[in-house]
């Protein structure tokens, strides 16, 4: 489903222009595979922005201070996209924009771990130690909300807000002129396909967000963890409804013989045997495919994914 031309397991932080004044920014190997970090988007015009540029604890400040961001854009309150808001914060004139949906996430560590909705409180106690120690997630009660059909004025360049809800409450995706490039974020291209594991996820909205995201006609499409696509954009994105259907497929014949929702989650059809993950892992792992799969029986009610319009 279209091409992906960049290496999405750098050891070193790389800068791929992509357009004049705009570039791809891609984390090291280290930060994406510890959830410390995720593709991003630098813009220089007469104001400089960054997207999600959240490069790993290591590299994110030393980027920032080259560059200087006066405009710091937060896509959704997940962890690998906003344990660097803090630090986008402490730069001199730098506005830190986020989700206006998610503004409390952001400012409140203690909400933002209730928010993710792990019910065993042991395991939200470590959850949220490695949240504020290793992640070093800070809260920024000062950012600034910012709400779909917004549009950030850069001069030669702007950034439109598209709702991308569903993933998160507030998730969002960017759509950036010149050059109709969508920035879809977390939507789900990658290799795993859409995510809705915590709490707050919603699948009927998730599944509106990408048939709206579909219609937008664009000409490049730029992900946090799927790489960049240069064709069949609108298939690609629709893709990941073809995976929702695959899971629905599975877990409606489970449901229909019998199972209930941890009965099916146990089954292990999104993540496999979450066994090999080490504790406490394995645990968090269970109750975010458990969460998906009560996704799924939620919308199964009302016809599963295809009764769903935009």
């Amino acid at each position: 489903m279209g091409d992906r031309h960049v290496d999405y397991e750098p050891r070193i932080l790389k800068r791929i222009r992509i357009a004049d004044g705009i570039t791809y920014l891609v984390p090291p190997r280290s930060a994406r595979s510890t959830f410390l970090g995720c593709a991003g988007i630098l813009l220089e015009g007469a104001r400089t922005a960054v997207i999600d540029a959240n490069m790993g604890p290591e590299e994110t400040l030393p980027l920032l201070e080259k560059v200087r961001p006066e405009v710091c854009v937060v896509s959704h309150f997940h962890v690998d996209h906003s344990r660097w808001a803090h630090e986008a914060a402490s730069l001199a004139g730098a506005v830190v924009h986020v989700p206006a949906a998610e503004q409390r996430y952001l400012a409140d560590v203690d909400h933002f771990v209730e928010r993710c909705g792990i019910p065993d409180p042991e395991l939200a106690a470590r959850w949220r130690s490695w949240l504020t120690r290793s992640a070093g997630l800070r809260p920024v009660p000062d950012a600034v909300p910012l709400s779909p059909g917004e549009t950030i004025d850069l001069g030669a360049m702007s950034i439109r807000v598209i709702d991308a809800a569903g993933h998160s409450p507030g998730h969002q995706a960017y759509w950036i002129e010149p050059g109709r490039i969508l920035f879809c974020v977390d939507i789900g291209v990658d290799s795993f396909g859409p995510w809705y594991g915590w709490r707050d996820a919603d699948l009927k909205t998730y599944v509106r967000s990408i048939l709206r995201l579909a219609e937008t006609d664009a000409a490049l499409l730029v992900t946090s963890h799927g790489g960049i696509v240069k064709r069949d954009i609108r298939a690609t994105i629709l893709g990941c409804l073809d995976v929702m259907r695959a899971r629905e497929r599975v877990i409606r014949a489970d449901l229909e013989a019998g199972l209930d929702v941890p009965g099916v989650a146990a089954r292990g059809h999104i993540y496999g045997d979450v066994s090999r993950f080490p504790p406490p892992l394995d645990r968090a792992y269970y109750l975010w495919e458990e969460n998906m799969v009560r996704e799924h029986a939620r919308l199964l009610r009302t016809g599963g994914v295809d009764a769903v319009s935009g």
